[in-house]
């Protein structure tokens, strides 16, 4: 009881830094959302002309980004800014390295840049991403529907951009988060059937080698004594036979 209350009490403290973060705005996050406009309209122009990203999720997402960053330098919302343009981005700075080692054809890291993408992206996008846009959903709410204490609705368009882009984007997060999950466990498949190939091809091996050595084992025996190998005895016997066979040949032709 004790935790819960001290979770509610900081959870409130969180909430009214919020409140006075949208009312008076904070230079820090709106700073940071202008930077996200230049840095998110590179982006959008850049995957319009590379093949592999113009896609619809790739191009919708950096020019949503971009349009809410937009927004995001009116002090509104700069306290879930240092989030969504802040946190978010830092899955990106090991996918930027291991796209960049893609191109330059090494291999050096690049394992574990995909690894560490894939823990920070399930971690920051699929795991908390959601939570965040849980408290976002309700102070907007609170706010279009003039709750006491919410700063003063500055523009209903703002607000109903970033609510609908809010459901896009989540939805991506989801999406790239099943393509990151199914990689994963090809991966581990992959993985699991290359070790029951490398297990098979050592058993063969393994049973070929017992094979040999049996068959050295029975060509190497040794027989009782006053008696020869086996093969030695047929060569020999057949070479008598042949010299009986020829002096037969011979004397009857005398």
């Amino acid at each position: 009881a004790r935790a819960l209350a001290e979770g509610l009490a900081a959870n409130r403290g969180l909430h009214e830094l919020n409140l006075q973060s949208n009312a008076i705005g904070d230079a820090g996050a709106m700073a940071l959302a202008s930077r996200t406009v230049s840095y998110e309209l590179y982006n959008t122009v850049t995957v319009i002309f590379l093949p592999e990203y113009a896609t619809a999720a790739f191009i919708g997402h950096h020019a949503c980004t971009c349009l809410l960053a937009i927004l995001g330098m009116h002090p509104f919302l700069n306290y879930y800014g240092f989030f969504f343009f802040g946190l978010s981005a830092v899955s990106s700075v090991p996918l930027a390295l291991t796209e960049l080692l893609k191109v330059m054809n090494s291999t050096a890291g690049l394992e574990l840049c995909e690894i560490v993408f894939a823990i920070l992206f399930l971690c920051i996008r699929t795991v908390y991403w959601p939570y965040v846009s849980y408290g976002f959903w309700g102070d907007m709410l609170g706010a279009l529907q003039g709750t006491p204490g919410y700063p003063p609705v500055h523009s209903t368009f703002a607000y109903v951009v970033f609510l609908v882009a809010n459901v896009g984007l989540t939805s991506l997060q989801l999406f790239w988060t099943t393509k990151i999950l199914s990689a994963i466990v090809e991966a581990q498949l992959a993985y699991v059937a290359r070790e029951h190939e490398v297990a098979l091809l050592d058993e063969r091996d393994e049973a070929r080698a017992a094979q040999d050595n049996r068959h050295k084992e029975r060509e190497h025996a040794i027989l009782p004594r006053g008696q020869r190998p086996r093969r030695l005895v047929n060569r020999c016997g057949e070479a008598q036979r042949g010299d009986r066979e020829a002096h037969k040949a011979q004397g009857g032709g005398t």
